[in-house]
């Protein structure tokens, strides 16, 4: 039998707090606004993405979801 991990206890920050080229962040945010389109990858698929405005009490930020 192999043993399972322990997870870790996710920890939240602040919006202002997020360092600008980062990924894997924990926050509690509020979308403020969205936009969709379409990109066309190198070999011809298109992909949906998301552009979005996102905040809390601190700051605002752009995120993007593909």
């Amino acid at each position: 039998m192999s043993e399972k991990g322990v997870l870790a206890v996710p920890k939240f920050i602040k919006v202002k707090d997020i360092e600008s080229a980062r990924s894997g962040y924990n926050v509690y945010v509020k979308v403020v606004s969205v936009e969709t389109r379409l990109i066309e990858t190198r070999d011809g698929k298109k992909i949906p993405m998301v552009d979005a405005v996102v905040g809390d009490e601190t700051a605002s930020a752009k995120a993007f979801f593909k």
